[in-house]
């Protein structure tokens, strides 16, 4: 009998680069995010955390650079930075400090040459509009003159905003096999299990935010779910189908940073930051973990 990953790698699709190198949470495959609300419809925008975030009525920034901050930026740059980023940018006097990287510069100018970086990119899903990209740069080239804005809330998102269920109704009983085990990090099982057999990337996907362990997922052989990866500048590496208990896996080695998506039905759900881990499991967890929302689950 085939193993998982044995059955995993030979469905999977590869480009004639590298490997899937998902934004979901993956170090080598779908792993941690390292920040929250890094998730996004491509159809509905940026979403964010239940309690959202906001860039404060004193922030001392113009309404238009408070708006781009607000939408693209403060979900990991927020009065505590998450997701790898090093300072906040959610008032003025965050744009004024000495860039860590070069002291020698403002966090602003940093800010905007992260912002036209195709291949280290700010926000890390891609470069944003460049109408959008040029508010930031004219208000900081211009000196950074201190603004006026009122709060500025970026939108709830009540797709997270939900109990824990098995939407599906039906949980595995399987021992051993791909379909064994969804919602469960496989890794870290498979570390101290012989056969020890270890993927680059493996989750399982979900039709909502918050599932039970062993609960089946989304039965991708018949919706037709697939995990895709991709370099950072949008070039595919991997198509990971997703099979009948919503899992996932591969084991060739993928070259971080890459991008992650779950793709469904013409719709896409994109994960914004570089993964740290390929267990992604470990922190998609029934209720996040290591600020990841909750599951990883189907675009809506």
């Amino acid at each position: 009998m085939a193993t998982f990953a044995e059955r995993a790698l030979s469905n999977r699709t590869f480009s004639p680069f590298a490997f899937f190198a998902l934004a979901f949470a993956l170090p080598a495959a779908i792993g941690c995010y390292t920040g929250a609300t890094l998730e996004a419809d491509s159809i509905n925008g940026p979403t964010t955390a239940a309690s959202g975030t906001s860039v404060g009525a004193n922030s001392g920034l113009p309404c238009d650079v408070a708006e781009v901050i607000t939408q693209s930026c403060a979900s990991c740059h927020g009065a505590k930075p998450t997701g790898g980023a090093s300072v906040s940018l959610i008032t003025r006097e965050g744009f004024l400090g000495p860039s860590p990287k070069d002291a020698s510069k403002t966090v602003g100018a940093l800010v905007v040459e992260r912002m036209k970086d195709a291949t280290k990119p700010m926000p890390q899903g891609g470069l944003l509009a460049a109408d959008r990209v040029a508010i930031v740069e004219k208000w900081v080239t211009g000196g950074m003159a201190e603004g006026q804005c009122g709060a500025v809330n970026a939108p709830a998102d009540p797709f997270w905003d939900t109990v824990v269920a098995c939407s599906s109704g039906s949980y595995s009983r399987v021992g051993e096999g791909v379909t064994m085990r969804p919602g469960e990090a496989c890794n870290a099982c498979h570390k101290v299990k012989k056969p020890r057999v270890i993927f680059s990337i493996a989750g399982t996907v979900f039709p909502t935010g918050h599932e039970d362990n062993n609960c089946n997922g989304v039965n991708g052989s018949v919706d037709k779910a697939s995990v895709v990866v991709t370099d950072m500048t949008g070039t595919v590496l991997a198509t990971i189908p997703v099979n009948s208990a919503g899992n996932f896996a591969i084991q060739t080695a993928i070259k971080a940073p890459y991008k992650v998506k779950v793709v469904h039905g013409g719709k896409e759900r994109v994960m914004v930051a570089s993964p740290s881990s390929g267990d992604c499991n470990s922190c998609h967890t029934k209720d996040g973990a290591e600020g990841a929302p909750g599951r990883i689950a189907l675009p809506q």
